[in-house]
């Protein structure tokens, strides 16, 4: 299979480091929550939940996007509430428990970082709840995209995915498969996943 070069994209590669949300942070979507208690103070780059800084936020507001950000400098953490429809009814604060379970993946990813020799110069983070199925690439799974659950790795023509990107609509990055498959996901008009293509990123 003919691979496309990505050196365009290769910018998105700092999302698997690190997640700077300032752009997303003032996005139209996170005004949902706003009724709720949870709040965007525009001046601090940051989400408040009833006065106190929001450090991890994930909402599956269906199956092909979420809206997810983690800061680490935010005391709190807040889950959605939605009813058996899927209608957002409220937010939450997460217990103590699931507070510290995210902690402890948090200082993982970032030990895997370090010891990979990276460093983001940001203090923010995408990261998935340590209790959630990985369903990161479940918009892709009728492309070619599967996931072996005993690996608990997303793979493509039987390789272990590395980097995924989606422009518009997410990116996604392995860290400890730096030698895994690379992709572009190519929509059409309409923005439909049209198919996946093996692709090269070049700095």
């Amino acid at each position: 299979m003919k691979k496309r070069n990505l050196k365009n994209f290769a910018f998105t590669m700092a999302l698997c480091i690190s997640a700077a949300l300032s752009g997303c942070a003032a996005a139209e979507q996170y005004s949902i929550y706003e009724p709720y208690g949870m709040t965007y103070d525009e001046e601090k780059d940051r989400f408040f939940y009833n006065g106190r800084m929001v450090r991890f936020f994930k909402d599956q507001v269906s199956p092909k996007h979420a809206n997810s950000f983690f800061f680490e400098d935010g005391v709190v953490d807040v889950e959605p509430i939605r009813n058996i429809d899927g209608t957002l009814t409220g937010l939450k604060q997460s217990s103590d428990t699931d507070f510290n379970a995210r902690t402890e993946k948090q200082e993982e990813i970032k030990a895997e970082f370090e010891a990979a020799g990276m460093t983001g110069d940001g203090d923010s983070f995408e990261l998935g709840d340590p209790d959630y199925r990985d369903d990161s690439l479940d918009a892709y799974t009728s492309f070619g995209v599967s996931y072996d659950q005993s690996a608990q790795k997303w793979m493509y023509d039987g390789k272990i995915i590395h980097f995924l990107y989606d422009a518009g609509h997410g990116t996604y990055c392995d860290n400890s498969a730096d030698d895994g498959v690379s992709l572009e996901v190519i929509r059409d008009k309409n923005g439909d996943i049209e198919k996946l293509v093996e692709a090269e990123i070049k700095n």
